[in-house]
């Protein structure tokens, strides 16, 4: 079992590292349904009921809101059914709700249009779930997680400096006029 989640794991990791450099919302969130896919089932491996409800939640909500218009009370329907389930698992540590509350932090801003927003929220939610697999020993997700707290800085970035150079050709074009 613990080989399998430690594949398994590798391979969310590879992906979810990946899915840091991207710069399209619309390919990130692809990507992430099959790394939560990936990580779910190794967090389920190791015992971490609660970071495999998350990833399976994650995977459901990310298709809905791919489906349907995004409203905060859809929003709010995520979040209430990601903390009933994180109950029900037995989670009575904060370590246990760390996953809940990265997916909390995600879901909220799922539908934001601003890439460099989405990549913060990412990049917080990376940050929680590098101590809850540091505690379950998923080794092999711990150096992902740093490896897609790097990636997503990366990916800030050089989004950052996408938008600074068409604001500056769009200026530029401005002046001319």
């Amino acid at each position: 079992m613990r080989l399998a989640a430690l594949i398994l794991s590798t391979m969310g990791g590879l992906l979810m590292m990946l899915v840091g450099l991207l710069k399209r919302k619309d390919h990130m969130l692809i990507g992430q349904c099959v790394q939560f896919g990936l990580q779910g089932a190794s967090h389920f491996l190791v015992g971490s009921v609660s970071g495999g409800i998350s990833t399976t939640v994650g995977i459901v909500r990310i298709l809905v809101f791919s489906w349907v218009k995004v409203t905060a009370l859809l929003k709010l329907g995520f979040i209430l059914l990601q903390l009933v389930l994180t109950w029900w698992s037995g989670a009575d540590t904060l370590l246990e709700w760390l996953p809940m509350l990265a997916m909390v932090a995600y879901t909220w801003y799922l539908d934001t249009e601003n890439v460099v927003l989405f990549k913060l929220v990412n990049l917080l939610g990376s940050s929680l779930w590098l101590a809850h697999d540091v505690a379950y020993g998923l080794y092999t997700l711990v150096v992902f997680d740093i490896l897609t707290i790097c990636s997503l800085i990366i990916g800030i970035i050089r989004v950052m400096k996408d938008n600074a150079r068409k604001k500056t050709a769009a200026e530029g074009e401005t002046s001319h006029e």
